[in-house]
Formats: C-alpha cells, sequence, structure tokens
C-alpha cells in the first residue's frame, strides 16, 4: 500500500471522541495515507488508544512533553504537521469523523485540478452521539480567496480546519499557520 503522498495529521488531547475518529479512517475505500497523531501532553491515554489501531491503520504517534495547544493552538499545529513529510496535508481532529469515500473523492478531485493546493470538504454537523445537528453550506466546485472571504464574513459559509486538504509545499510558502489569539480564524487566514 503506497502511503507517501497524504498525512492526516491529528493534534490530540481528549481520548473521548478519538476512536470514532480513527474508525472513519480505517473504514475508508482509499488506504493510502498515513496518520501522524500528536499528543498534546493529554492527561488520557492516547498511546494506548494509537496502540489499539497500529494493526487496521498506518499510524504513527508521538507524545509531546509539553502541552502546547492550551496557550498556542497553532503551535500544536505546527508541530503535528512537522511529525509527517507527505506532500499533502489534511489536518484532522481528534473529535471528527468523516465518510468512507472522502480520501477517494479527494484523489478524484485532485486528479481533476493538479494544479490546486487547498481542497475542502463539505461538512455536515454532528452531536455527542452522532446525531445530524445540522449540514453546513456546501461550498461552490471553485472558489477565490476574495470570494471566500466576502461569504466568510457574510456568514454564509462555515469553515473549520479539519475540512481542507492542502500542499505541503504552499503551506511551506506561507510560512505555517497565521498566528492570531485562540486560533481563531488562524486557518481562515491561511487559507486566503
Amino acid at each position: 500500500m503506497q502511503t507517501d503522498d497524504l498525512a492526516i495529521v491529528i493534534p490530540a488531547y481528549r481520548a473521548r471522541f478519538l476512536a470514532p475518529a480513527l474508525a472513519s479512517l480505517a473504514a475508508q475505500t482509499d488506504r493510502r495515507f498515513r496518520v501522524y497523531v500528536g499528543d498534546d501532553a493529554s492527561p488520557d491515554d492516547i498511546a494506548g488508544l494509537c496502540g489499539q489501531w497500529s494493526s487496521k491503520l498506518d499510524l504513527a504517534y508521538t507524545r509531546f512533553d509539553t502541552n502546547a495547544g492550551g496557550r498556542d493552538l497553532v503551535a500544536q499545529w505546527a508541530r503535528c504537521i512537522n511529525l509527517s513529510s507527505e506532500p499533502w496535508i489534511w489536518l484532522f481532529s481528534d473529535d471528527d469523523v468523516i465518510d468512507a469515500g472522502c480520501v477517494a473523492a479527494w484523489r478524484r478531485t485532485l486528479g481533476q485540478h493538479p494544479d490546486a493546493d487547498l481542497f475542502h470538504f463539505d461538512v455536515t454537523r454532528i452531536d455527542a452521539g452522532g446525531a445530524v445537528i445540522q449540514d453546513e453550506p456546501s461550498f461552490p466546485d471553485r472558489l477565490s480567496a476574495r470570494q471566500f472571504l466576502l461569504e466568510r464574513f457574510q456568514f454564509q459559509l462555515s469553515s473549520y480546519a479539519p475540512d481542507y486538504v492542502f500542499s505541503r509545499r504552499a503551506y511551506a510558502e506561507v510560512q505555517g499557520f497565521e498566528r492570531f489569539p485562540l486560533a481563531w480564524c488562524s486557518d481562515d487566514a491561511t487559507w486566503i
């Protein structure tokens, strides 16, 4: 199995929803990716949970000695991304799940738009039990930075960091995520 082009990076602190997140990754129809879990000095047993999934996923676990996310979430994102080397990055979340065809859909779309650096997945918000709360507005097939900015400021689009796959080249070019207090809109500013 080729896993050298997509890194799914999970900055992890709480284990409560990590198992369903990992299960959704293990259920992918296209398994050509590697999962990196960066344990942000969690009091939970993230290592034990990752160990349970190591036979089902190409998974690399790293525990950091200090908690970065509590004071600088962008720093936690960056050190977790730095665990990987693949040309494509999906900054995932320890409390999100994806449909089984997401990686395959991304690959198809990448094939159609090989010069793009940023890809977005539409989102359905769910509660802790998996019940649908809301379908977020769908993104258009192509979206300029200007249009994205206008629609975000007018609350016509919802955007969360785990909704995107981005190229390492573009990430390096902009020198990582913008640093804002509590990382609020750091991802949006970086996409723009």
